[in-house]
């Protein structure tokens, strides 16, 4: 259990080297001790299988990837959530190798099953619509992820207050998909609304907020005349949600937070999973 906890900390570090030869003893020695099977050992080999990932070396990351998903699937149940985030890490692992058929047909696995699990409304399906949204992005299929997008901006403002960090986190990339298909009149619209959301939630200087604001007229001036608000009107509006920040209250970390698909030593199932493929 040391092991696999020091393999996570040397993986946030960088140290992915280290890493690795720490996941192989957690791994080695849950095999050894509990069998092939038992959902520790799933554990150690689903983060084995993340740091090889991250050092590239996709192939051999996928055949742990997929033994993990093979013995969930075994002892857990087709719709159990650690098979389904199973499902999850292997998608993300073969978008990365531009499998794009196979990594869209687990990413819908895993958002229809939670929606059965949970309901189509239930916050807990987010990553998963997040997880399907990259795919579509990797395959250029635009339409289809804007509506997915939309869909998960309903979902997360279902929450309190339409200026919750994640409901702006949405719009950033509803908005940026908007840009790429110049659908300038929506976009601005979109990207309005999320700088309303980040300036009530940031620190006067917070970065983010100054992206958008420098985003928004960006826009405003690729925008066709007949629907391009005057310099004026852009920045009146920056000023007054300007002024209705708040500091202090929430912040956005540009650091590298532990990658959800990683697992925490400690419990007897691997129900400790991070939820998503982010």
């Amino acid at each position: 259990m040391a092991a696999n906890n020091l393999g996570l900390a040397l993986r946030d570090q960088g140290r992915y080297d280290e890493s690795e030869a720490m996941n192989r003893r957690a791994l080695e020695g849950y095999e050894k001790c509990l069998g092939s099977d038992h959902p520790d050992t799933l554990m150690a080999a689903n983060n084995l299988a993340l740091v090889l990932r991250d050092q590239g070396r996709y192939d051999e990351s996928e055949v742990m990837n997929r033994r993990v998903l093979e013995e969930c699937e075994k002892g857990f149940g087709l719709e159990h959530p650690d098979t389904l985030r199973a499902v999850g890490n292997l998608a993300k692992l073969l978008l990365r190798q531009e499998k794009y058929v196979e990594s869209e047909a687990l990413a819908r696995r895993a958002l229809e099953a939670t929606e059965r699990a949970l309901g189509i409304t239930h916050r807990g399906i987010l990553s998963a619509i997040d997880n399907l949204a990259l795919v579509l992005e990797g395959q250029g299929k635009h339409a289809e992820r804007e509506k997915l997008l939309q869909r998960r901006l309903v979902v997360q403002e279902g929450g309190p207050g339409t200026e919750n960090s994640k409901a702006c986190e949405a719009l950033e990339r509803l908005t940026c998909l908007d840009g790429e298909q110049t659908q300038h009149s929506q976009a601005a619209e979109a990207y309005e609304q999320a700088y309303g959301g980040f300036a009530e939630t940031l620190s006067e200087q917070e970065l983010t907020t100054l992206e958008y604001v420098s985003r928004l007229k960006l826009l405003r001036e690729q925008q066709p005349p007949s629907e391009r608000a005057s310099q004026v009107e852009v920045e009146q509006g920056v000023n007054v949600l300007g002024h209705r920040r708040s500091p202090g209250i929430r912040t956005f970390s540009n650091g590298r937070a532990r990658d959800r698909d990683s697992v925490v030593g400690g419990s007897s199932q691997m129900g400790s999973y991070r939820e998503g493929m982010k």
